[in-house]
């Protein structure tokens, strides 16, 4: 954090666990206001009774996966990130691995993607109104999920001017905080024309910056 950083993201997937333990015990003793912290829903964790075979990870838990994109998944993905990370909410959570690219889920993925819509993502918005988590998205390799017609409707009022704001308190420059609000709207919103995200950015970003 010395060096200017102040947005962490990590994964469950990540070490299997490993990445979000290490990332707490580093963050523990840094004030909450001095860091933004984003992770991911999508897979729930379960203690493996025999060792795991290498791959992907140079360290890793003893621990497999299943992939979980129901409501209960989610809340039960983001109640064990809060454990690992030793914290009592978290900034942005992103639905992980949600899309055709994932070799893992049953084909087609859209079978995936139709239980998120009316699980994880209801769920994750239902977190964010308890203000168990601030925002949340898409953590994935190719758009296909975030531009999918059904996606459910985001509340575009609300939605910019709070990302903005919890970007200024985590000591973003405020060029970065234009650039990030823009593409997580455009990502929950694909009509979106891009000059009206341009100014309904600028001037929701310059208003959180003022406020700071």
């Amino acid at each position: 954090m010395d060096g200017g950083v102040r947005h962490f993201d990590t994964s469950p997937f990540y070490g299997h666990g490993l990445s979000e333990h290490r990332l707490g015990a580093f963050l523990r003793d840094k004030p909450r206001d001095a860091f933004l912290v984003s992770t991911k829903v999508g897979r729930i964790f379960h203690p493996s009774r025999h060792p795991l075979a290498p791959a992907l990870w140079a360290e890793k838990l003893n621990f497999s996966y299943e992939y979980a994109y129901t409501a209960e998944g989610a809340r039960r993905s983001v109640e064990d990130s809060l454990q690992r990370l030793g914290l009592a909410s978290i900034d942005i959570v992103y639905i992980h691995d949600l899309g055709p690219e994932n070799t893992e889920l049953p084909r087609p993925w859209t079978r995936a993607y139709e239980i998120a819509r009316s699980g994880a993502m209801v769920e994750l918005e239902r977190m964010r109104n308890e203000s168990l988590i601030k925002a949340w998205g898409f953590g994935i390799n190719r758009p296909d999920a975030a531009v999918t017609p059904q996606a459910p409707h985001f509340d575009r009022k609300q939605t910019v001017p709070d990302f903005a704001a919890m970007l200024a308190r985590s000591g973003a420059r405020r060029i970065e905080a234009e650039q990030s609000v823009a593409k997580a709207l455009l990502a929950f919103d694909a009509n979106s024309i891009a000059s009206a995200v341009t100014k309904d950015v600028h001037n929701s970003v310059a208003a959180a910056f003022a406020e700071e």
